[in-house]
């Protein structure tokens, strides 16, 4: 995690006693409610989910609302990246429902089923802005976040999936958390690349079959 990116925590929140080589951010609940309540004046807040467990364990893909949240990373330009963990779900809906509008990459159908098991994320989805469906819809066919990564050159920020994810979740063990943890703010970075893109832009490019290809995706 580099000095200038940091994941934040909030207090109240489990914290790792290991000594680590990047220091967290940290929100005093004081600190964090005069966040929220100029979240509405600060535009876009963008997130990832990562569940404690797979669509297998719940019956497939059409029990998305029976998974488990494990943890999620959000960032805006006021707070920066931020580290929500399981129990907090509901002040991670409020916290994003402050804001202007809510990013995502799959989040209509994936991240806001797994949020609504814990609360009411009604809001979220009328302020969403889903890179994966917006891209689709210009694309025609589905692309990944990965391809979207590999357009940007930045091999590094997808070193795992989310199948890898819940297996270092299931694991308890500090270091696979938190290689978890690094994973999935590593998608919330890509997801923010790729936002400042479109509003310069109004496109986006992916990778396919070898060539670099480019959506019409509209920030309006």
């Amino acid at each position: 995690m580099s000095k200038d990116k940091k994941v934040g925590t909030r207090k109240g929140s489990t914290k790792p006693k290991r000594k680590t080589k990047t220091k967290a951010k940290v929100l005093k609940k004081k600190e964090l409610s005069s966040a929220m309540r100029l979240a509405g004046t600060r535009g876009w807040v963008a997130f990832d989910i990562e569940t404690g467990n797979i669509t297998d364990d719940v019956g497939g893909w059409g029990h998305i609302d029976k998974l488990d949240h494990a943890y999620t990373v959000t960032y805006s330009d006021f707070d920066g990246y931020m580290l929500w963990v399981q129990g907090e779900e509901q002040a991670l809906i409020d916290y994003m429902a402050q804001f202007e509008r809510v990013i995502s990459f799959n989040g209509e159908r994936f991240d806001f089923t797994v949020l609504g098991r814990y609360g009411d994320v009604s809001v979220l989805r009328e302020k969403s802005w889903d890179l994966l469906t917006l891209i689709n819809k210009s694309a025609g066919h589905r692309v990944k976040l990965q391809q979207v990564a590999e357009a940007f050159k930045t091999p590094a920020a997808k070193s795992a999936d989310g199948l890898t994810a819940v297996k270092w979740w299931k694991s308890r063990k500090f270091d696979k958390r938190m290689s978890g943890f690094e994973y999935c703010k590593g998608d919330v970075e890509i997801l923010v690349k790729a936002v400042k893109v479109v509003q310069k832009r109004g496109k986006i490019g992916f990778q396919s079959r070898g060539e670099k290809k480019h959506a019409s995706v509209s920030w309006e």
